[in-house]
């Protein structure tokens, strides 16, 4: 018999909701504690995104004159494979015998201490690959926000992402190109991005266009997921309507610019449902959490694998991917010197 089973072991970690787990997960994760977290529970391992194949129209009409001229909208369908990523960990028989010495609650702590470390890091890898991950694994901003790549929309223009670079050659940032981003992409789309992710370089880069008497950096404490939970405020500039905020995982020299209405990362529940992490709602209090913070728990699966000689181990798995809706209303501007 294992010396720590669920029964012991998942109380505690359902108790460390929200203040520790949620807080300790993503406050390393910049981007993926902004987006929308969406459950994605009826696709399996599969998800399915439309790209506007055919341009809407209007027509000027006189009176009495039957419509004749149709545009029937086809789509083609992105489909993008739901991935799994894991953390292991594990406790050994010597250690809990250590703890054991002090108190109840220490025997307790180590594992849900290896929880917590291994979902941080379960998020903070994730959030990485929302920028830079291309297939099979998360396909990431890079990949998506592209005018000339697999999923870029070549057909018609109008739906084709926006994209600013200097050749592969690293050129200094402007206020002028900044303005020119987000305006173009409002031109294109209605909407004006509602952010642009950028590294601690390209931040500090932009913040350098500014005096010290019209700089303005603010938090930014809210998105439309609802109140950041994070350990220290994100750092935010607002141009031209639009917040870059900063991000140390996004690459270096990129702006990614995009807009939360249309953007959102999928999860799949896991298998097994009895080693979800928030499998016992009445011990948590889900006032404090937005539906996103629940589906990104939800999706989690912790499960007490056979024993690995001296030890108790675990394996914490998490299926998702990055979906896109509207790709004209997302840019990027590449070669930003830093």
């Amino acid at each position: 018999m294992a010396l720590i089973d669920k029964a012991a072991y998942f109380p505690v970690l359902v108790q460390m909701i929200p203040d520790g787990v949620v807080k300790m997960a993503l406050r390393t994760s910049t981007l993926l504690s902004m987006l929308p977290i969406q459950s994605n529970q009826n696709n399996g391992l599969t998800l399915n995104w439309d790209i506007e194949l055919d341009g809407a129209q209007t027509e000027f009409f006189a009176e009495n004159v039957n419509p004749t001229n149709f545009t029937f909208d086809g789509a083609a369908k992105c489909s993008l494979n739901i991935v799994g990523r894991r953390g292991n960990f594990g406790v050994t028989h010597h250690a809990l015998i250590d703890s054991l010495k002090r108190s109840p609650r220490d025997f307790q702590d180590l594992p849900a201490l290896q929880f917590g470390n291994h979902l941080r890091k379960l998020a903070h890898d994730i959030n990485g690959l929302l920028y830079t991950g291309v297939s099979p694994n998360i396909v990431g901003l890079g990949e998506i926000i592209d005018s000339t790549g697999a999923y870029a929309n070549q057909t018609h223009a109008l739906w084709t992402s926006y994209v600013a670079d200097n050749g592969g050659t690293p050129q200094a940032v402007t206020l002028d190109q900044l303005y020119e981003d987000t305006d173009t992409i409002k031109a294109t789309c209605g909407e004006k991005p509602t952010y642009a992710m950028v590294s601690t370089k390209t931040f500090s880069k932009i913040r350098g266009l500014f005096t010290n008497q019209q700089q303005v950096v603010v938090p930014l404490e809210r998105t439309i997921r609802g109140p950041l939970v994070a350990e220290s405020n994100i750092e935010s500039i607002n141009i031209n309507g639009c917040k870059f905020v900063l991000d140390t995982q996004c690459p270096d020299g990129e702006i990614y610019y995009i807009n939360e209405n249309y953007l959102a990362v999928v999860m799949t529940p896991p298998a097994d449902m009895d080693g979800s992490v928030f499998e016992d709602h009445n011990m948590v209090d889900v006032s404090m959490l937005t539906a996103s913070d629940i589906n990104f728990l939800s999706s989690i699966g912790c499960y007490q694998l056979q024993k690995g000689g001296p030890s108790n181990q675990w394996t914490m798995e998490l299926f998702s991917q990055l979906k896109c809706t509207k790709r004209n209303a997302f840019g990027k501007r590449l070669d930003v010197l830093v």
